[in-house]
């Protein structure tokens, strides 16, 4: 049986578990876990290693374009992350079929392939030391952004650069990690980012608890990050315990339930509020508690959410994927111990596969044992504590048509009155959507042309308590989207060798602001209507064409620059303020 144990320290700013971060967890966790994690460490000597990979790895998606083509099992990519161990294993398929792949794809086999099998590391790392059993391999990267926005209503110009350092080891053969830590920075042009670092409020930045009194914000903010994760497997069996990221469901851009990025271009549309109430008037009992409406979008890199804290264990047999996991998410207000459980199941074919899956929110300090069980209906469970937590259900699905299309539908249901009314109007029945496809090489070779639409209905993601949201840093756990949404994704991308690509992309999206319910924060009291009004009158509405070049040298070198057109009408819900501009970005990405 193979494990993943992952930090449980207290800041952002360290990644060595020491007595004070063991005291921490004793104090953050209920004592009934304290035994639970004890047994996990005298179980270590039993197992062997093998390291997640972060769910946005680019692997994964090239794993799927050679799913689509070569009629290979494609549904164990929807609950991510995927062990080393696994992509080694999909790896290994591939190169059965090697010779029908084109030269492109046969170029990027063996550049995955020097970087996922040990023995060719050092083609793309120095930094590696092995002997006998124990193995070290580090890494580095520096990444470098500038974002130009010549809109909404003024324009904002920001650059942001992170240097991320990662190592892998293996001590033993019982025993290794996977761990990274980032130390980044942000400037922009207009003093229009967040004020202070209040985790709770979604806002990463360890800058000082108050502002200067001359300036209502500071133009460069300053934060860390770290992601690191032991783990252990055996055979088909994954047990984890760590600070990582899951990911469910077969789409692209957006994930109603779990994924690593999360309004990665929205959460500027909310609304319209300088600054947080300050602490002394801060009631967590509040009817309404607005997001930022300026706050930066990321953890590492834009768009980014946090990872969790969790434990999380995998089953995965030759038609059949379970997960199960138990986290703790950043709550509202200081003295919230907040939650989150849930559990994955999903059967597949070659071509077709179908995924089901339960997810709860809590805010209280002890967590109920029964949802720790696999296997047990969290609805049910749910039912019998005294419904005072936040459950919700979904479903997925995809197909493989023809070696060329993926269809595929994720259905996320926060609450309803019954099944048979959930299209009707009323408040309660909260439910997101997204479906979409991709083609693959049409008309050109190495070319992928995708679509995808989702819709996430008002007063989706909240709850009637407070802190019971599925939120964590004051971000929905995966949803590109607020509530009282919906978007349209169309993206085509061409590769060309050496490591050129061009690609095009279309955006529409619609977002109502004044509505209650177009948060997730929103709380529905007696006097609010008893129907629920998608988009209402005046949705701002958003059109974005954009179009971005790149280049990527090896494993070293990684750039590409982005130029595009902006189009809002009734910019966050003010009828007739219509706006339009030009976008400008660049990246630059160093690895070692």
């Amino acid at each position: 049986m193979k494990i993943q144990l992952i930090h449980f320290g207290p800041s952002t700013k360290t990644c060595l578990l020491t007595v004070p971060d063991m005291w921490f967890i004793m104090k953050k966790f209920s004592h009934k876990y304290i035994c639970f994690y004890l047994l996990l460490f005298f179980l270590f000597p039993l197992l062997s290693y093998s390291a997640p990979v972060e769910p946005t790895h680019p692997v994964y998606d090239y794993l799927q374009r050679i799913a689509i083509k070569f009629d290979l099992p494609a549904f164990y990519l929807n609950t991510r992350p995927l062990q080393k161990q696994d992509i080694q294993g999909a790896l290994k398929a591939i190169e059965s079929v090697s010779v029908e792949l084109n030269q492109w794809e046969r170029e990027k086999f063996h550049y995955y392939r020097r970087e996922f099998f040990t023995t060719s590391r050092k083609e793309i790392s120095k930094l590696i030391y092995q002997k006998d059993e124990r193995e070290l391999i580090g890494s580095s990267s520096f990444h470098l952004m500038f974002f130009s926005q010549d809109s909404l209503p003024v324009s904002q110009q920001y650059g942001l650069a992170h240097l991320q350092l990662n190592i892998e080891g293996k001590l033993f053969s019982q025993l290794g990690f996977v761990s990274s830590v980032t130390f980044a920075q942000e400037r922009a042009l207009e003093a229009q980012y967040a004020e202070h670092y209040q985790a709770w409020r979604g806002l990463p930045y360890n800058t000082p608890e108050k502002a200067d009194s001359k300036k209502d914000h500071y133009s460069l903010e300053t934060y860390d990050a770290f992601r690191m994760v032991l783990c252990y497997q055996k055979e088909q069996y994954t047990l984890e315990v760590g600070n990582d990221w899951n990911q469910w469901g077969p789409g692209i851009w957006q994930h109603p339930s779990f994924a690593q990025n999360s309004w990665a271009w929205v959460q500027d549309s909310l609304e319209v509020k300088n600054a947080f109430e300050s602490e002394q008037n801060f009631n967590p009992d509040s009817t309404r508690y607005y997001h930022h409406a300026q706050a930066r979008r990321g953890y590492r890199s834009p768009g980014e959410r946090a990872p969790l804290v969790m434990v999380r264990g995998t089953a995965n047999w030759e038609f059949l994927k379970y997960s199960k996991f138990i986290g703790q998410r950043t709550g509202l207000s200081y003295d919230h111990s907040s939650h989150i459980t849930g559990h994955r199941l999903e059967v597949g074919w070659k071509n077709f596969s179908v995924g089901v899956y339960e997810m709860l929110v809590f805010s209280r300090e002890n967590m109920e044992w029964t949802y720790a069980l696999p296997f047990v209906s969290l609805f049910i469970a749910e039912h019998m504590t005294g419904d005072r937590d936040n459950v919700a259900m979904g479903l997925d699905m995809q197909i493989i048509l023809w070696n060329k299309l993926r269809l595929y539908a994720e259905l996320f249901l926060d609450d309803m009155v019954s099944p048979l009314s959930l299209f009707e109007d009323y408040w309660g029945n909260k439910s997101a959507i997204s479906v979409g496809g991709e083609l693959i090489d049409p008309f050109v070779d190495n070319t992928v042309l995708q679509f995808e639409y989702a819709r996430v209905e008002p007063w989706v993601y909240s709850h009637h308590v407070y802190d019971n949201q599925f939120q964590q840093l004051g971000n929905t756990m995966g949803s590109l989207l607020p509530p009282n949404a919906h978007m349209v994704n169309i993206r085509w991308r061409l590769d060309l060798l050496p490591g050129y690509f061009v690609s095009a992309a279309y955006r529409f999206y619609q977002h109502q602001h004044l509505d209650k319910g177009s948060s997730l924060f929103d709380v529905h009291e007696l006097d609010d209507p008893e129907t629920k009004n998608f988009l209402g009158q005046g949705p701002e509405t958003r059109h974005d064409i954009t179009t971005r070049f790149g280049y990527h040298w090896s494993h070293y070198i990684k750039t590409s620059c982005l130029t595009g057109y902006q189009y809002t009408d009734n910019w966050r819900s003010a009828e007739g303020m219509s706006l339009e501009g030009m976008l400008l970005g660049a990246e630059v990405q160093l690895r070692y």
